[in-house]
């Protein structure tokens, strides 16, 4: 379907055509494929524009918050849940300042609360796939294999629903990423981000996207032996390309 645009300036330089506009509730459009760059352009303040692609149930919210005013002055580029690594690319290619290439900075999560937090998300109701599955069946139905043709999904039909996956479809792997914001350090690595790039914004993140229970809050979720051997299996990549450590003892989520 064709977008609306509208003309906008930033900077004192034309920026082109604006950005699609986010969905209520929310700072960023999570699916807008090549769109999402149509706001970058030339900047005089003399930084790196960044790329910014948000893995689902990372905290990159709070990130797509905090940088709407970069994004209107065109140093930064929100690029929300991308689906397909060339709109990445294309919008690499079109954000270039003169011979600069832009940053792509990239939210990542410990995969065993990543699964636990989609997990959260689909009981409660909030996404393409609801479920009202206990955790280990959940994990056996999405996880282990693509999930029946009869249930909802995040992905897309055929695809199992891993952090690897997601990172894949947006970067490729392995994803060259120039800046890592991890759930579990958010806030210091985005003051470490703003202190590398030069970017005129507060260090301080906002709080947004707080957890919500409308359909209840969910059975208590352990990792058993076997949710454990499927999650170490499906994102065996993530824990050997990011340093998070296995874990091989079963545990309950507190």
């Amino acid at each position: 379907r064709a977008q609306a645009h509208t003309r906008v300036r930033g900077a004192g330089r034309p920026m082109g055509l604006a950005p699609p506009k986010p969905a209520p509730g929310y700072c960023a459009p999570h699916f807008c494929g090549t769109d999402c760059c149509n706001g970058c352009a030339p900047n005089a303040y003399n930084v790196t524009p960044i790329l910014f692609l948000h893995t689902p149930k990372t905290g990159g919210s709070t990130i797509e918050c905090a940088t709407q005013g970069l994004q209107r002055r065109g140093l930064w580029t929100n690029m929300g849940h991308v689906t397909n690594v060339s709109h990445t690319q294309h919008c690499l290619d079109r954000c270039i300042v003169g011979t600069v290439r832009p940053w792509i900075v990239i939210t990542i999560r410990n995969p065993y609360e990543w699964h636990v937090s989609l997990y959260k998300f689909a009981y409660a109701g909030l996404a393409g796939c609801k479920t009202r599955l206990d955790f280990e069946h959940y994990v056996d139905t999405f996880v282990a294999r693509p999930p029946p043709k009869n249930h909802g999904t995040f992905w897309g039909q055929g695809n199992i629903h891993t952090q690897t996956l997601a990172i894949t479809r947006s970067c490729g792997w392995p994803c060259r990423a120039d800046f890592l914001l991890h759930t579990e350090t958010l806030e210091a690595d985005w003051a470490a981000l703003v202190r590398a790039t030069g970017l005129p914004v507060a260090a301080k993140l906002p709080l947004v996207n707080a957890a919500r229970d409308p359909r209840g809050i969910p059975p208590p979720i352990r990792f058993s032996e076997h949710v454990l051997a499927v999650v170490n299996r499906t994102e065996s990549a993530m824990f050997d390309a990011f340093g998070y450590r296995r874990r091989t003892e079963p545990f309950a989520h507190e």
